[in-house]
This record gives structure tokens, sequence and C-alpha cells, in this order.
């Protein structure tokens, strides 16, 4: 990530603290929406109460194997929040 972004020393902790569970999620869902040139939204959305910053993933993504191959339909959503 340092490789690429320029952070501050918040931004560095903020991102090393995130849950090794979530971010797993997140990178199986993103992983699935790219390569099945699936939409992939992001929303700049209000930081829910008791928070300073969050990301929310949702998708409705379908992945579906039958003889012809590999097929995926839907969209994944990442909403972004920070004070």
């Amino acid at each position: 990530m340092l490789d690429n972004f320029t952070l501050d020393s918040s931004q560095q902790t903020y991102l090393t603290n995130i849950a090794p569970a979530f971010i797993s999620s997140l990178s199986r869902s993103l992983s699935n929406a790219v390569n099945n040139r699936l939409p992939v939204n992001f929303t700049k959305a209000e930081v829910p109460s008791g928070a300073s910053k969050f990301i929310r993933s949702r998708d409705s993504i379908t992945v579906i194997y039958n003889t012809n191959g590999i097929s995926a339909s839907g969209e994944l959503d990442i909403d972004i929040g920070a004070e």
C-alpha cells in the first residue's frame, strides 16, 4: 500500500488495524467482481454514530459453474466514510 499511496501516520494506523477477517472478505468480493468485470460502486457515506471512520461492503454476486464454465452476475457496493 505504501508503495502506491502517500498516507499519514493516522491513516497507516487505521489500515493496519482493520480486522483481517474483514480484509479477507472484502478482497474475495472485490476479486470476484474484478475478475468477472462486474460493477464496483464506491460511495462516500455518512459516518454511523459512535464511529470516526468506517467501511461497509455489500455484494449481490452470484457465481455459477456448469459444463459451459463459470459465469457471474451482480455487483459490489463499498461505502466509505470519515469525519
